[in-house]
């Protein structure tokens, strides 16, 4: 999926889950005036999960599901969810403690928002990019949480 799809995704969770009208948000970045797209990242700028401080957005850009995790654990706090203050494990045997994204992992893996079965072998494929078939399941996954 690309960050295009995805930001559209969690801006639509978000904004039910907040009781926000996306509409409301829009002109942050000139170049995309009018895309399909404009709302969403918008609000999620607007919502501090993607920067606020956005100059460019290259909406074709591809998302890791590594890249996914922390954006639907930005998109979970933001919604007003509970952080977990205890260190949990992951079910995955290809993920690293020391990861730059298994803080992120680690509370939605708890929340079950990315299948935790995985791949075989229970592998989470951090470097694997993120399906549209995953962004729907997750996002749907991140909506009956936050609600």
């Amino acid at each position: 999926a690309n960050i295009a799809e995805v930001a559209k995704s969690l801006a639509v969770v978000l904004a039910a889950a907040s009781g926000d009208d996306l509409n409301d948000y829009t002109g942050c970045l000139d170049a995309m005036d009018g895309e399909w797209f404009e709302s969403s990242v918008c609000y999620l700028a607007y919502r501090e999960v993607l920067d606020p401080k956005i100059d460019s957005f290259d909406p074709n850009w591809i998302v890791t599901r590594a890249e996914a995790v922390v954006l639907f654990f930005d998109v979970y706090e933001a919604g007003g969810g509970e952080i977990l203050l205890v260190p949990q494990d992951v079910p995955y045997v290809d993920v690293d403690e020391l990861s730059w994204y298994y803080p992120s992992l680690v509370q939605i893996a708890k929340l079950g928002i990315p299948d935790v079965a995985g791949w075989r072998g229970k592998k989470f494929k951090p470097a694997a990019n993120l399906t549209v078939g995953q962004l729907r399941n997750w996002s749907r996954n991140l909506d009956r949480v936050l609600r």
